[in-house]
């Protein structure tokens, strides 16, 4: 029997799509395949958690509590971010010293197919494995201290080399970077994942972490702004057969939003109608009318209407902020 460990971070806001995550886990695991789940918890309710055990039946579950974790940091960190996302800087020390790799996977995520493919991927050489993000720019790498041509991954799907984080004391210098940048670092946790790990990260396939953008942004557009990047065609074959479907935030509104038209929003409902909020509602979409705009023009006309509707509502904000 295979094992495969798998982690995610939650508050009470978010379990429900951990709930979701888990179901489509189990739904396309093979019978050969032993899944155990680690939560990270930060103040979820006993009874939410024992609806996630009564869910997943006989794989095994392990719940972390992350509540007081802020002081392990050292650090003021700004409000833009939710405290569980910086957990996992914390894993190598969290998880039992018996889990030597595991993929890490934020809840906004479902899965399409068996893992056995992320699970069988080589490591040993490596702290961590992840999928090439979709950056508007450069600045992400700058402000961390990369080059234009480092790679640079979302940390949303991080395969994980815990018995290299603990040999190589990686915790240590992720707090060390943490404090060097007086606990504002761009983009969080994922410019310190990038900026730390820079030399140990394997580059693996969009098929592994498939986000929104691919289907809402141009590939010349993409390949413009992202150097190292993937192939037109790496791309597309990742597109119609992925194995992870990360519902990232953009133009696209996410399928648990009132009119998504995310090609997976299917799938997710799916998944939702077989987990413990199959009946929540959907949410109401947040997105300003400026942002509703811009994707708009952003996905069906010329960059250059999106280009100046751009600097005209930059000029405008401008304007009402004196």
């Amino acid at each position: 029997m295979k094992e495969y460990n798998i982690v995610v971070a939650a508050d009470r806001n978010y379990i429900g799509f951990v709930s979701v995550l888990f179901t489509s886990i189990l739904a396309n695991k093979k019978k050969d395949e032993n899944i155990i789940f680690h939560i990270l918890a930060n103040n979820i309710p006993s009874p939410q958690i024992q609806q996630i055990k009564e869910q997943i039946g006989n794989n095994s579950l392990y719940v972390y509590p992350i509540t007081d974790f802020q002081k392990k940091l050292h650090t003021t960190l700004p409000d833009t971010i939710a405290i569980t996302a910086y957990a996992r800087l914390f894993l190598a020390d969290i998880l039992p010293e018996t889990v030597n790799e595991v993929l890490y996977l934020d809840c906004d995520i479902i899965v399409n197919q068996s893992l056995s493919r992320v699970f069988s991927l080589d490591i040993s050489n490596y702290a961590v494995a992840g999928v090439l993000d979709t950056l508007p720019n450069m600045e992400s790498k700058r402000k961390i201290g990369l080059q234009e041509n480092d790679p640079y991954i979302n940390s949303g799907v991080l395969y994980i080399n815990l018995r290299k984080w603990r040999i190589d004391q990686i915790k240590d210098h992720f707090i060390n970077f943490l404090l060097q940048h007086n606990g504002c670092v761009h983009h969080h946790d994922q410019g310190i994942i990038n900026a730390v790990l820079n030399k140990s990260k394997l580059i693996i396939g969009p098929e592994f972490n498939l986000t929104s953008n691919y289907f809402t942004h141009k590939y010349n557009y993409l390949k413009k702004r992202n150097n190292p990047f993937y192939t037109y065609e790496e791309i597309e074959r990742a597109k119609k057969n992925p194995i992870i479907i990360h519902f990232t935030e953009g133009f696209l509104d996410r399928p648990w939003v009132i009119g998504s038209k995310h090609p997976f929003k299917d799938k997710f409902l799916t998944y939702k109608k077989a987990s413990i909020v199959a009946d929540e509602p959907l949410q109401a979409s947040k997105k300003t009318w400026y942002v509703k705009l811009l994707g708009y023009e952003f996905t069906h006309l010329p960059l250059i209407f999106y280009q100046m509707t751009s600097f005209a509502l930059s000029l405008l904000s401008k304007v009402l902020k004196k």
